[in-house]
C-alpha cells in the first residue's frame, strides 16, 4: 500500500469513527481529496486507492491534471476563488462547484451552461467568519444568490452551501461557523434533488467537528497528500 493510499485509510478510518460518536454514517460523507499544488501523479495514486472525488482550486492547474488524468474515473470539484473569465473551463466538466459567491458568476454559469444544453450542479459560498481575507459572500447576500439560482434552474443546479473555519482558528472556533452553515440550509428549505442539501465544510484540521455539525462533503488535502508544495507543479 502507498503513502496516500495509507493516507485515505487512515481518514476513512477516521471519518467513520467520528460518524459513530454523533450518530451519523460514514455513507453519508463524501471525502474529496484537495491537490492543490500537487502533481498528476499523486491524484492517479488517490484515484487507484478509491478515491474518486479531487478537489482543485486553481483553473489554471485543474485543467492540466484534469487533461493528464483523462483516462481516470476522476469526479472534479472547483473549490477555489472563481472568476466569470474562468467559467467556460469548468462548466460541464466539473461535478460540482463550490465557491460561487455572486449573481454575477450565477448568471455566467447559466449562460454557458445553457450554450451547451447541461445543467451545472453548483454551491454557493458563504464567508460566515468575517475574516476579510476570504472569499466568499456575506450572510445577508444569500436570498438573493439563491433567488438568481433558482431564476436559472434550466442551467444551475443548486445543490447547498459551502464555507470555511476561521483562518488560523482552533476546531471550536470553526464549530459555530459550521454550524451556522446547517442552520442556513433549513432555513432556506435547499433540496437537492433527491437528497439533502449538501454541506461542504472541514478540511484537515477540523473535518472532525464539522461532521458532527452535519457536513456532507469535506475537503482533505494535507491528511491526504502530505505537505503541500510551495508552488504548482511544472
Amino acid at each position: 500500500m502507498t503513502g496516500i493510499a495509507r493516507r485515505i485509510a487512515l481518514v476513512r478510518e477516521e471519518i467513520a469513527a467520528h460518524c459513530r460518536s454523533c450518530g451519523r454514517s460514514p455513507s453519508e460523507i463524501t471525502l474529496i481529496g484537495v491537490s492543490k499544488f500537487h502533481p498528476a501523479s499523486a491524484v492517479r495514486e488517490a484515484v487507484s486507492a478509491g478515491l474518486s472525488d479531487i478537489g482543485e482550486s486553481y483553473v489554471q492547474e485543474w485543467r492540466k491534471k484534469a487533461d493528464e488524468l483523462a483516462d481516470a474515473p476522476v469526479r472534479w470539484h472547483f473549490i477555489g476563488h472563481l472568476q466569470t473569465n474562468k467559467v467556460k473551463y469548468l462548466v460541464g466538466r466539473t461535478a460540482l462547484i463550490h465557491s460561487v459567491d455572486s449573481v454575477r458568476l450565477i448568471d455566467e454559469i447559466a449562460r454557458v451552461a445553457e450554450s451547451r444544453q447541461i445543467r451545472q450542479p453548483i454551491l454557493l459560498e458563504l464567508n460566515l467568519s468575517g475574516d476579510a481575507g476570504k472569499t466568499g459572500a456575506r450572510e445577508p447576500d444569500l436570498p438573493a444568490l439563491m433567488e438568481a439560482a433558482q431564476s436559472q434552474k434550466a442551467a444551475v443546479d443548486l445543490r447547498g452551501l459551502m464555507c470555511m473555519g476561521p483562518l488560523g482558528g482552533s476546531p471550536d472556533e470553526a464549530r459555530p461557523v459550521f454550524r451556522r452553515l446547517k442552520e442556513l440550509s433549513g432555513r432556506f428549505n435547499m433540496s437537492a434533488g433527491d437528497g439533502p442539501p449538501v454541506l461542504s465544510m472541514g478540511m484537515s484540521d477540523d473535518y472532525q467537528v464539522a461532521i458532527a455539525e452535519g457536513a456532507t462533503h469535506i475537503r482533505i488535502g494535507t491528511a491526504i497528500f502530505g505537505s503541500r508544495p510551495d508552488r504548482e507543479p511544472a
